[in-house]
């Protein structure tokens, strides 16, 4: 799998995050206005929307993840699998579901 799979899968994990954070906040704000009146409410919104980023995140990686194991601990005929062969083969052998494998 290598350091440039493992990157690639955390920029966009952060990526979504901190999007996905930046807009339910605001999207909160923009539908209960009365949040930014107080401290603990704002935290409130903070808290909500960190949730929801941090789940939608990993939903959106897992096949990342899911890949990045199946390569290394699969190898074909002795040599490592790349990538997006490993994905292909993936789904091949054992379906799409497999991509969100361990998601729970």
């Amino acid at each position: 799998a290598g350091v440039p799979s493992l990157v690639t899968r955390q920029v966009i994990f952060g990526s979504v995050k901190f999007l996905a954070f930046e807009r339910a906040c605001e999207a909160l704000f923009a539908a209960f206005p009365s949040l930014h009146e107080t401290t603990a409410t704002a935290l409130g919104v903070s808290l909500v929307a960190g949730a929801l980023s941090g789940a939608l995140s990993s939903v959106i990686s897992q096949p990342a993840d899911s890949i990045l194991t199946y390569v290394a601990k699969n190898k074909v005929d002795n040599a490592s699998v790349g990538v997006f062969d490993g994905g292909m083969l993936m789904v091949e052998r054992e379906g799409l579901g497999s991509l969100y494998r361990g998601l729970g």
